[in-house]
């Protein structure tokens, strides 16, 4: 169970990691100064320390919803690594597949 709770630890800080920095991504794409992203990301860090306790997580979640997640996502994303964008129908069949990939976690319990 220590090597689970390793990997879950890890997918949650790549997680973060990977939501930081599309967020920053964003905001300086839509030409969002850096004094605001930074006092923003600060402000929000600062609040969620208290979010952050140890929690039990259900054997199934480790051994089938994350990998169908993670497999789900990265064939759905296949085309934006070549092509460095994502089109509107690649948008629309991510939002499909990942839905199915809920429904079916979901059906399975």
């Amino acid at each position: 169970m220590a090597c689970s709770a390793s990997v879950l630890k890890v997918s949650f800080l790549l997680g973060a990691r990977f939501l930081l920095d599309s967020g920053v991504e964003i905001a300086r794409s839509l030409g969002v100064s850096e004094a605001v992203i930074a006092l923003t990301l600060f402000a929000v860090g600062s609040s969620q320390t208290g979010l952050i306790q140890p929690f039990a997580v259900d054997p199934r979640v480790l051994q089938a919803d994350i990998p169908l997640s993670v497999v789900t996502m990265g064939i759905l994303f296949v085309p934006a690594l070549f092509t460095r964008r994502i089109d509107r129908w690649q948008g629309l069949l991510t939002i499909i597949g990942y839905i199915l990939c809920l429904l079916f976690i979901i059906g399975v319990r």
